[in-house]
């Protein structure tokens, strides 16, 4: 990667010697309010391309290095699954209602989630964030994320979206054999992602074949345990 870095400006040719010599030398002059100011900014800038790059990089929808806060590239990854779900007709009250994307119990996102989504549509459905304080809350969503402090709550969560169009997007180990759709991992500082297809299925939820030979494949807790016997 190339490193970009400022270099001076030269002059057109050297000055006279007369005028390196007898030029009284300078005090250096105190810098200014807008010298300051572009310092202070400078590892802020360098921490936002940061940002940027691996934001770029979560595109591929690979296994997506961690360079930005873990909540900021999950966030990037939920807006690209939206292009590999397809919905089922019923999951939306008119060709124009918005697609809402939920968050249960406490967000780990806060502002990243709701600026991911700033003004993006998917097809002719603009997308909507809303969180439910608690499990009895949940309502009309098409895509519920569940934090790793629900963890201890994930059969409750599960059921109280049973039978409905969601696809139900978890962080914490054995939700998706447990019924989530989709389940993100955390390992050498590398997010990727595993999906239940028969959960998907059972929630009427068409997933891309893109999506998944991308992910690691995983079944429901009872059918493994059934074809292991």
């Amino acid at each position: 990667m190339r490193r970009l870095v400022d270099v001076p400006a030269t002059e057109s040719g050297p000055r006279p010697l007369s005028s390196v010599a007898h030029r009284p030398r300078a005090s250096a002059a105190p810098p200014s309010p807008t010298r300051e100011l572009a310092d202070r900014l400078t590892p802020a800038r360098v921490r936002l391309s940061h940002v940027f790059v691996a934001l770029a990089l979560l595109l591929s929808l690979g296994a997506a290095t961690v360079q930005v806060s873990e909540h900021a590239a999950k966030a990037a990854m939920l807006l690209k699954f939206l292009s590999y779900v397809k919905w089922p007709e019923r999951a939306f009250e008119s060709p124009g209602a918005p697609l809402r994307i939920a968050v249960v119990g406490a967000d780990p996102f806060g502002r990243v989630l709701d600026e991911t989504f700033k003004d993006k549509k998917l097809g002719s459905h603009a997308i909507e964030i809303v969180r439910f304080k608690s499990i009895a809350e949940i309502e009309h969503c098409h895509v519920l994320f569940a934090p790793q402090s629900e963890s201890a709550r994930v059969e409750q969560i599960l059921a109280q979206v049973r039978g409905k169009p969601v696809l139900v997007v978890g962080e914490s180990k054995g939700f998706a054999a447990a019924g989530g759709c989709i389940n993100f991992q955390l390992a050498d500082k590398k997010i990727g992602f595993e999906i239940n297809p028969e959960a998907a299925k059972r929630a009427e939820l068409e997933l891309s074949s893109q999506l998944l030979k991308l992910a690691k494949i995983v079944k429901d807790e009872k059918s493994a345990e059934e074809e292991s016997r």
